[in-house]
């Protein structure tokens, strides 16, 4: 029995993100940077700053701008992959549901970033 409840702990338990509130800021920041078709540069990898380019940032905006004001911004999992750790959010915006996936290195820089509509 001793086994099977750690079996089951280990499976059913969630796990917590003890970065929620600050990893909430960071990522809601980035999606109305993204609306804005501007990045902080520096909180990029140099993989993820290689992926926005220009012609990126400016579709990023033209597509994300006109949601206009964000209504709800919120994590919806999180988890450590491989040292990175994944997140994602749910964001309500001019009448649309997006999912944000991300990863973040240990470094607290962002290596991915995706962005689409439910």
């Amino acid at each position: 029995r001793t086994i099977v409840n750690g079996i089951e702990t280990l499976l059913f338990t969630p796990v917590t993100d003890p970065d929620a509130a600050a990893a909430l800021t960071r990522a809601r920041a980035l999606f109305t940077s993204l609306q804005a078709g501007k990045i902080d540069r520096a909180a990029m990898t140099p993989a993820l700053n290689d992926y926005f380019s220009d012609a990126v940032l400016t579709d990023f905006a033209e597509s994300l701008g006109p949601l206009g004001e964000v209504e709800d911004f919120t994590q919806s999992s999180f988890e450590d992959r491989g040292g990175m750790a994944n997140r994602v959010f749910k964001i309500k915006a001019g009448g649309k549901t997006l999912t944000m996936d991300s990863y973040l290195m240990p470094d607290g820089k962002w290596e991915q970033c995706l962005i689409f509509a439910e």
